[in-house]
Formats: C-alpha cells, sequence, structure tokens
C-alpha cells in the first residue's frame, strides 16, 4: 500500500551548488511523499466509500427486517381476524346446539309424560 521513501542523501548530486542537490533531494522526497499522500487520501476514500457500502447492506438489511417484521405484522392481524370470526361463529354454532339440545330435552320430557299417562291409562 505505502512505498519506501527513498533515503535522504547528505551528498549533493551535482557540483553547481548545495542548494541545488538539496532541491533534487527534496524533490525526491517529496514525491514519494505526495503519492503516499495520494495512496492514503485513495485508501481513506475506498474505506469510506466501503463503511457508506457496509451502511447501505445494514441499512438494506434493516429495510428489510423492517418490511418482514410489518409483513409478519400483517400476517398475525389475519390470523388473529380468522380467530376472531372462528370463535364467533364457534359461539353462534353452540347457542344453536344449546337450543336444539334444549328442545330434545323438553321433547323427550314430553315423551315420558306422555309414556306416564299412557301407563296410567292402560292400568285403568
Amino acid at each position: 500500500m505505502f512505498r519506501e521513501v527513498p533515503a535522504v542523501r547528505c551528498q549533493p548530486r551535482e557540483t553547481r551548488g548545495e542548494l541545488q542537490g538539496a532541491e533534487v533531494t527534496m524533490a525526491e522526497l517529496s514525491s514519494p511523499t505526495q503519492q503516499q499522500q495520494q495512496e492514503m487520501e485513495s485508501c481513506q476514500s475506498q474505506g469510506q466509500r466501503e463503511a457508506a457500502v457496509l451502511e447501505l447492506q445494514h441499512g438494506g438489511a434493516q429495510t428489510h427486517q423492517d418490511s418482514q417484521q410489518q409483513d409478519m405484522l400483517a400476517f398475525l392481524q389475519t390470523l388473529q381476524k380468522d380467530l376472531d370470526n372462528c370463535r364467533h361463529l364457534n359461539l353462534m354454532r353452540l347457542a344453536q346446539l344449546q337450543l336444539q339440545m334444549f328442545a330434545v330435552e323438553q321433547k323427550h320430557q314430553d315423551l315420558i309424560s306422555q309414556k306416564h299417562q299412557h301407563q296410567a291409562m292402560m292400568e285403568q
């Protein structure tokens, strides 16, 4: 990722003067430094992009999870409505069966009473 910086040269490359040699050395040093800075900025940009992608993925996962939760909630609400309808229907059927059972018991009591009356008449 990072490149090796060349060692600082103590001796100028040319004999024209100390400044020219220093400029060459500084130019040589600044070039890799600029390169390293560009690489660091590139890495930071890439890191920021990766962080943004991860955040989007996490956000997307969160959105997907929220969507799943909403779907599950809607499904549970539908089941609750179905359950309530079934309970209501069952209560109506129970009431109807209780009425029928009462009518059958009433008929049974009437038949028992008629049987006793018939037996009493037969004994006479």
